[in-house]
């Protein structure tokens, strides 16, 4: 699951000044006089000099200068901190968490307990192996704006933690949404955890498998494949082709479906079926390629202990 669409990226000029630089100009202007960084006029003569990237880190040096001096963020600042965590989270779909980083530092000086910063810099630690501290930006993020949007990283950190019963609760609670892709997105990840978790032989896992498929309500074909494949009726191999049948191939939504089907269908090969070589075939087709999915993680989780 991909948890934030891309962004528009913004055009930029270095010739002129574009409106989206003027903007940048007047938060400026805004933030270093107010706070006795430089005058008006040397400020415009700076901009006027500047494109909108060299002109925005001036802005953000403004800002951070007068949040360390205990000033309230602007709305000119407030706007640069989101255009970080922007640049932050392009970084991260591209499939580099690592470039994030810079980005979101920068935005921490200016609002260092701002949610749309906890919240990427938390993406972006889980995406790096730092589970724990992913953890406790998710648990931040409880009670504020970002609760929901952060509810379903959060509930796969659990996983990363090896918290599979509060995984579990999580997810029950994900799987009561009148969204129809998330309930059945829920739904598969309960029956993951059964997978992980099973304490029985495989055959009587197997049918219980199949017992609990029937209950979801796929929303997408790739789902639809997925409840198939759980039942008995397809292959490993008919999920990937429902997915190439459904989406344009190539494209970040149909990478991201590939990565979320390799984990729910890799992991019924490896727990269910006990066939432990196509198990790691998939997930070592699916790291060899680039997805920003938030099931990424756990795969290379499987793939480290297989």
């Amino acid at each position: 699951m991909n948890v934030m669409p891309t962004r528009a990226s913004k055009a930029r000029s270095k010739r002129r000044l574009s409106a989206a630089t003027q903007v940048l100009l007047a938060s400026y202007i805004v933030v270093a006089t107010s706070f006795g960084l430089v005058t008006t006029q040397s400020a415009y003569a700076q901009a006027v000099d500047r494109d909108a990237s060299s002109l925005a880190a001036h802005v953000a040096n403004g800002c951070a200068s007068a949040a360390s001096s205990g000033h309230a963020v602007s709305a000119g600042c407030q706007a640069r901190v989101l255009h970080l965590v922007d640049e932050a989270h392009l970084s991260y779909l591209k499939g580099a968490p690592e470039a994030a980083r810079p980005y979101l530092d920068q935005a921490r000086r200016v609002a260092p307990d701002d949610v749309h910063v906890t919240y990427e810099q938390a993406l972006v630690d889980d995406a790096t192996g730092q589970h724990q501290s992913a953890r406790q930006g998710y648990d931040a993020l409880v009670g504020t704006a970002m609760t929901g949007l952060s509810a379903v990283p959060s509930a796969v950190n659990l996983v990363l933690l090896g918290r599979f019963e509060d995984a579990r609760r999580a997810f029950m609670q994900l799987s009561k949404s009148d969204d129809a892709y998330l309930k059945a997105y829920s739904q598969l990840w309960q029956l993951w955890l059964d997978m992980r978790t099973w304490q029985g032989n495989n055959v009587e896992l197997r049918g219980y498998i199949k017992h609990e498929a029937a209950k979801i309500q796929p929303a997408t074909a790739q789902q639809q494949a997925l409840k198939a494949l759980y039942e008995g009726h397809i292959a490993a191999d008919n999920v990937f082709a429902a997915i190439d049948g459904a989406m344009t191939q190539g494209t970040p939504a149909w990478r991201d479906a590939h990565t979320e089907a390799t984990l729910f269908a890799g992991s019924y090969l490896q727990f269910v079926l006990r066939d432990e070589p196509a198990a790691r075939q998939r997930y070592q087709r699916d790291i060899s390629s680039f997805s920003a999915s938030i099931e990424r993680p756990v795969i290379q989780q499987l793939l480290s202990t297989h």
